[in-house]
């Protein structure tokens, strides 16, 4: 008892020492001329008071790593401005806090990756649209009990994720190159929203909710740890991620628009049973993207414009119905999921229309292919059914390889600019009864083996 008694005692002694210790630092008038500097020289408790001006990469570098839990303090008219392509401060340690600060961003704004972060009184303004691809006010990344108060955006908003990619994400559902998507709902459940907006319009942030219906005036919506939720006749437009709905259950999204978002307009992670209907995407950076989710129903949906149209990954027994993709980078995108299904769909001039890696057990059936730039359908070691497909004027309609069965049947090959269809080293597959007409280079081309396969039946004309 006397051992936890002096124990006790140590620790309120150093954290008496540690606050006597603690100091204000000036920066921009009698102080320090740049954050970067002050933030070196910084002592863990600090205070950096940053004076009113405009903060460049002519005297700062960028990032900004935070390593030692400060509080950083604008005045108004503090203005950090970002070179293109990097963020602004970079959080790396528990405990920091950021208050009244513009943030003029061409990336991102913060990057946070510890614990306890608080922003304060902040504004980020998207301001290049140029930049939009990827661009993000803030990040919440394999971190937890953030606190985001009185903050405002413009052109961008606010992302969650899991820890930063590393040895052990090879297995796991991630953001491609940058974090794991987060399998821990502590990631996205543990932190305060308090009176933000998104472009002038609230920023809802709900967590543990049920039987929720989101106000209609949203400018951002953040949705965790909940069920039965009803996200309806929304624009969230303009932002760094739309609608974000992760570890929910029964969702049902409907009427919606996303357009110009700079990762993903609506986004879906780790939800059981949702609905997505009759809404739009144009001009997004990803337009609807759905991972490590199951009984999905995507439906009615448009998509215009955009770097990746509707993407799945790690996605089961879910299905895309009567959707329209066009003038996108991959129009639709499947990756690791199983017994998914797209059915009276359309994707019209993207560069690969369709693109299955991995998949296993996917359905095609019954969709129109029309003017992709490299390929309508590029299946890759996905076990897939392809039938009754339309495919005009692309440039290769179907390009299928490695062993694993593949059921390609009743599909109509018309006017390809190259190539109907393309095989190499196929196995175990029904190659049966399509049509082939007027295909300018081949009909089709075979490289490598193809074994235990069944071509027969295929019609080939002028």
């Amino acid at each position: 008892m006397k051992r936890m008694m002096l124990f006790f005692f140590f620790i309120v002694l150093l954290l008496f020492y540690c606050a006597a210790k603690a100091k204000d630092i000036s920066v921009g008038k009698d102080g320090f001329s740049t954050i970067t500097e002050a933030v070196e020289k910084a002592q863990p408790g600090d205070t950096l008071r940053v004076s009113p001006g405009l903060y460049t990469e002519n005297t700062e570098s960028f990032p900004i790593v935070i390593d030692k839990p400060l509080k950083i303090i604008g005045e108004t008219g503090t203005v950090l401005e970002s070179p293109p392509f990097i963020p602004l401060l970079k959080v790396e340690v528990e405990g920091v806090s950021v208050e009244n600060i513009d943030f003029r961003l061409l990336r991102w704004g913060i990057v946070g990756l510890a614990d306890r972060l608080s922003i304060k009184n902040c504004k980020f303004t998207l301001f290049d649209d140029t930049y939009r691809v990827s661009s993000c006010g803030i990040w919440l990344a394999g971190m937890k009990n953030a606190t985001l108060q009185d903050n405002r955006f413009y052109g961008c908003g606010v992302c969650i994720a899991g820890v930063p990619i590393n040895e052990n994400s090879d297995s796991k559902p991630v953001l491609t190159g940058l974090f794991e998507v987060g399998d821990d709902t502590e990631y996205f459940s543990s932190h305060m929203f308090i009176n933000n907006f998104v472009n002038d319009k609230p920023l809802y942030y709900f967590n543990n909710a049920k039987n929720l219906t989101v106000p209609e005036d949203a400018g951002q919506v953040i949705v965790v740890c909940s069920e039965n939720v009803s996200i309806n006749n929304i624009d969230a437009s303009d932002c760094s991620m739309g609608l974000i709905v992760a570890h929910c259950k029964n969702v049902n999204v409907a009427h919606t628009n996303t357009d110009r978002c700079g990762l993903f307009g609506i986004y879906l992670a780790y939800v059981d049973h949702g609905k997505i209907g009759n809404s739009t995407v144009r001009e997004s950076n990803h337009a609807m993207d759905f991972r490590a989710s199951k009984h999905l129903l995507i439906e009615n949906c448009s998509v215009e414009s955009s770097d990746q149209g509707i993407f799945f990954s790690f996605v089961d027994n879910s299905r895309v119905l009567y959707c329209d993709v066009t003038s996108t980078g991959q129009g639709y995108f499947f990756a690791a999921g199983n017994l998914n299904s797209v059915v009276q769909c359309k994707v019209v001039n993207c560069e690969n229309g369709m693109n299955l890696q991995k998949e296993n057990d996917i359905s095609i059936i019954n969709n129109y292919f029309e003017g992709n730039s490299v390929c309508a359908l590029r299946v890759d070691r996905s076990p897939s059914a392809i039938v009754n497909n339309y495919f005009y004027q692309n440039w290769v309609d179907v390009m299928a390889y490695s062993d694993v069965s593949i059921i390609l049947t009743n599909n109509i090959f018309c006017e390809s600019k190259s190539c109907g269809l393309y095989l190499r080293d196929i196995s175990y597959s029904v190659i049966e009864c399509n049509t082939f007409e007027n295909c300018l280079d081949s009909s089709i081309q075979i490289q490598g083996k193809i074994s235990d396969t069944s071509l027969e039946n295929n019609t080939v004309g002028k």
